[in-house]
């Protein structure tokens, strides 16, 4: 499930999320970049990660987020 954040545009990269996230369940399209949180908010809430330190509103920055979801990803989905 690693895809690279850091050298992809906010579209490009939740449009792959999607697809590699689909057999955990369906995560909607983002279809307005400004409301990635909500986008993200539905990805924590779906794979049942910890809130605490993914909470999409926490962050300034949806890549910065964005990286700190895969290391988390990574150890919980493994």
């Amino acid at each position: 499930m690693i895809i690279d954040p850091r050298t992809m545009d906010l579209t490009d990269w939740t449009d792959t999320m999607v697809l590699e996230l689909d057999k955990y369940g369906p995560i909607t399209k983002l279809m307005h970049p400004d409301q990635w949180r909500e986008w993200a908010n539905q990805v924590v809430q779906l794979l049942q990660l910890s809130p605490a330190q993914l909470n999409p509103f926490f962050f300034a920055d949806w890549r910065e987020w964005a990286i700190r979801f895969i290391q988390l990803a990574e150890h919980q989905l493994a």
